[in-house]
C-alpha cells in the first residue's frame, strides 16, 4: 500500500514538473510563442493538471483506508492528509489559472 501511494505521488510530482518546466517553455530555446503556440500549451498544461488532480484523489483514497485499517496512526494521517490537501488547493489554483489564460484567448 504504501508503494501504491509513493508511486501516485512520485507521478504527481513529475506531472507538475512538466507543467512547470514542460517542452515549449522559453527555457527550451524557443525564441517566440505563437498564439496557437500558447493555445496548446495552455491545453496541454490543464490536460496534465487534470490527470495530476486524480492521482491525488487517489492518494487521499489511499491514505484513508491506511488509516482506516490502522497501518497509519492519527497523527500520521493528519500530517499525511494536510500536505495533500494544500497540493490539492495549490493544484486548483494552477487549474483556475489555465482556464483563465483558455479564456482569455478564445
Amino acid at each position: 500500500m504504501v508503494k501504491r501511494i509513493m508511486a501516485l505521488f512520485l507521478g504527481c510530482m513529475a506531472l507538475l514538473v512538466v507543467v512547470g518546466f514542460g517542452a515549449g517553455d522559453a527555457w527550451a530555446g524557443k525564441p517566440q510563442y505563437t498564439e496557437e503556440d500558447l493555445r496548446r500549451q495552455c491545453r496541454d498544461k490543464r490536460e496534465i493538471l487534470k490527470r495530476t488532480n486524480l492521482r491525488l484523489e487517489k492518494i487521499r483514497v489511499l491514505l484513508r483506508i491506511c488509516h482506516e485499517e490502522k497501518f497509519l496512526s492519527h497523527d500520521a494521517f493528519k500530517f499525511a492528509i494536510k500536505g495533500v490537501d494544500e497540493t490539492g488547493r495549490m493544484l486548483g489554483g494552477w487549474v483556475k489559472q489555465q482556464e483563465g489564460k483558455r479564456d482569455a484567448n478564445i
